[in-house]
């Protein structure tokens, strides 16, 4: 049977080992948001040269700006909801 002493130090251990894995976690995370938000950046530049191509930028551009009107106005909504 272990003593406490050997579970304490068994228990430090696996505290470290825990701390160790979320850092790893959060690192993914990251890495994984940065990706996507790249490969976003990328694929809107081709749907704007497709849009470019057909003739209906201005449709485009008309899409995005609402687009950006609309994720500031959620995150209004998320904000006011928090408080």
């Amino acid at each position: 049977m272990a003593t406490n002493t050997e579970l304490e130090i068994q228990l430090i251990a696996v505290k470290k080992d825990i701390e160790t894995l979320r850092g790893e976690v959060d690192k993914f995370k990251s890495a994984s948001a940065e990706a996507v938000a790249e490969e976003f950046k990328q694929t809107q530049e081709v749907l704007y040269q497709v849009f470019r191509v057909l003739g209906v930028a201005s449709e485009w551009h008309h899409g995005m700006r609402k687009l950006t009107e609309a994720k500031a106005i959620k995150t209004a909504e998320v904000a006011a909801l928090k408080k």
